[in-house]
């Protein structure tokens, strides 16, 4: 199972900027004492200073900065992290240099909106999936062992505006907090015809982990009916050398 999560990247930087205006206002402190041992300056006299009034701004300013990003839910874009919980995974499939894995498509996984269009339930039939929008296809998780792997596809795209489909493909393992990292990747450009891609990748440690297919650049042109989809067939993994 697996758990997706969004950050607000803004609320990243609101603590940061809490801590900056802190460090003005400490800044001035220390530079006011340091006036008054050192210079015999007042502090009165010090607060007047132009350079003061100009830090307790900065520091007011990035303080009160902070505290909108983190409460008035000023919109951004998201940061998005998945976390497995490797409890409620099912049992995993490993991968031998005798025994690779083959996926056919009613063992992929695939992003609901392209799982749910009819075409897919007809495609399917035929060995086939295919994503009319953007969206993904990934394994279940597999068992790796230490070693170098291939992934081979056939897949074909079709073209509007002068570009065909275009796929980015990922080799997803967990960290030591079970979020997920991308440790290997590539994209790629599909043309009109049928053809086998492949990407080497490599395990560094027995772990778990899973290939995700993504599809990013769906367009459709009403007036020409001209739009790019993409058909994807069985996905195979191999191990080449396992050390």
């Amino acid at each position: 199972m697996t758990e997706t999560i969004y950050i607000n990247w803004l609320l990243l930087a609101a603590p940061f900027l809490w801590m900056l205006g802190l460090a003005v206002f400490v800044a001035l402190a220390g530079l006011m004492y340091f006036s008054r041992v050192a210079a015999a300056l007042k502090y009165r006299d010090f607060i007047k200073k132009s350079l003061t009034r100009i830090g307790c701004l900065v520091g007011a300013g990035l303080i009160i900065g902070g505290f909108l990003l983190n409460y008035a839910k000023i919109p951004s874009r998201q940061l998005i992290v998945v976390k497995i919980d490797k409890q409620k995974l099912p049992p995993l499939k490993s991968i031998s240099v005798e025994t690779p894995i083959l996926f056919s498509p009613k063992q992929l996984i695939m992003n609901l909106q392209n799982k749910n269009h009819i075409l897919n339930n007809e495609k399917m039939k035929d060995n086939t999936m295919v994503l009319l929008w953007d969206g993904f296809i990934q394994t279940p998780f597999i068992e790796f062992k230490r070693g170098d792997y291939v992934l081979e596809f056939q897949a074909r795209g079709s073209g509007a505006k002068g570009e065909f489909s275009k796929l980015k493909i990922e080799f997803e393992i967990p960290d030591k907090n079970n979020y997920l990292c991308t440790t290997a990747g590539t994209y790629i450009e599909l043309t009109g015809e049928m053809k086998t891609f492949r990407m080497d990748f490599q395990a560094a440690a027995n772990t778990m982990g899973r290939i995700r297919i993504t599809y990013f650049n769906d367009i459709y042109i009403p007036e020409t009916k001209a739009g790019r989809d993409v058909w994807i067939r069985e996905v195979k993994i191999c191990a080449v050398k396992l050390f």
